[in-house]
């Protein structure tokens, strides 16, 4: 048996086998998601900290924005915004890629936190 990985997502996995091999596997799978949440509360925290001049300096998403910010915490994929909405996949794609310009999150994840803290959407809303 054999220790690996931070202190806090410390592993024990067998040093032979399959179980070995799927442990590592998961352990890699699993660091992106905890770095990535840890970027997102990092990046909660410095908003929540800034004076309110700050956050009215940043572009203000239009209300296409934030149909589509609505759609994709409420899980729809591309194509079923671009369905919803009457919109081309690419149009969608590309007020996505706006989204994550101007509020610089790049994540569902980070989007649903989003959402949520500006009241874009309400928890009952969500299937959690």
């Amino acid at each position: 048996v054999r220790d690996f990985g931070p202190e806090s997502l410390k592993i024990i996995a067998v040093e032979s086998g399959p179980l070995a091999h799927s442990t590592r596997t998961l352990y890699d799978a699993t660091l992106p998601i905890a770095d990535d949440m840890q970027g997102i509360a990092d990046r909660l925290e410095k908003l929540s900290a800034a004076p309110a001049a700050d956050n009215d300096d940043k572009e203000a998403l239009s209300n296409r924005e934030k149909e589509i910010v609505t759609l994709v915490v409420k899980g729809l994929t591309n194509k079923e915004i671009a369905e919803q909405l009457f919109l081309s996949v690419h149009t969608v794609v590309t007020h996505r890629r706006n989204i994550a310009r101007k509020l610089e999150i790049h994540s569902a994840t980070g989007l649903t936190i989003y959402a949520i803290v500006n009241g874009l959407v309400d928890l009952a809303d969500l299937h959690l």
